[in-house]
């Protein structure tokens, strides 16, 4: 996969999941396809985007979401160096 359309496809995916109006199941699946094609130069971006959705109040309002984050930030904290995630968990 080209570099542009690999961006072009994780952002589609990151909107997707995201997006209030999409079911469930459209955002498990997006969830699975952006762990899939996600490369390490992209995770920094990603968990910057989705942390502020691993929340209490996200939990509880829109648990699908809380729980595609959660699985797509862990993938990135498993093969992320400790510091680069941390600097995008805190940004």
């Amino acid at each position: 996969m080209q570099e542009t359309n690999r961006e072009n496809a994780i952002n589609a995916l990151v909107d997707l999941i995201r997006n209030q109006d999409v079911d469930n199941f459209s955002k498990y699946k997006a969830a699975e396809s952006l762990g899939k094609i996600l490369k390490d130069k992209h995770m920094p971006k990603v968990v910057t985007t989705f942390t502020p959705y691993l929340s209490l109040e996200t939990d509880s309002n829109n648990p699908s979401l809380f729980e595609n984050c959660d699985k797509i930030i862990w993938k990135c904290a498993e093969n992320m160096k400790y510091p680069d995630f941390y600097r995008a968990w805190h940004q």
